[in-house]
């Protein structure tokens, strides 16, 4: 871990005893605090994906990876949609705006602020933990 204090040009401590890292450390990536995986909880998995993939394909297209993406994106399109039919939905809406979040819609809109900052991998990762969590708890 950094030493923040190193970083801010304050720590005393010298060499190994300080604990922590005095190297350059990239930004942290977002990741999903616990108000955010109490809302991902609440929410359905089709509009989970439908959020999570539209995110997936924004973030490809401004990497300009989008062809590369493509099968990524088909799969998530497709278990979206498989998922939207388990649920009683004929045509899951895929735009961010009109999905219905159970605690409300700025809730909703801040979530997927929150998604359009992290990274591509990241993002995939979001509905497959979810997934797994939801099976463990069974």
């Amino acid at each position: 871990r950094p030493c923040m204090f190193f970083a801010k040009g304050e720590c005393a401590a010298t060499g190994e005893s300080c604990g922590y890292c005095h190297l350059p450390h990239d930004v942290r990536s977002p990741h999903l605090d616990k108000r955010q995986r109490e809302l991902v909880q609440k929410v359905s998995l089709a509009k989970l994906l439908a959020t999570v993939t539209q995110c997936m394909r924004a973030r490809a297209d401004a990497a300009g990876i989008l062809d590369e993406a493509a099968d990524v994106l088909n799969f998530m399109e497709g278990w979206t949609q498989a998922e939207a039919t388990a649920a009683g939905q004929q045509h899951p809406d895929q735009t961010a705006a009109s999905i219905t979040w159970a605690s409300s819609a700025k809730a909703g809109s801040k979530f997927s602020s929150f998604l359009s900052r992290m990274p591509f991998r990241a993002l995939l990762a979001v509905p497959c933990a979810t997934l797994m969590r939801s099976r463990l708890a069974w």
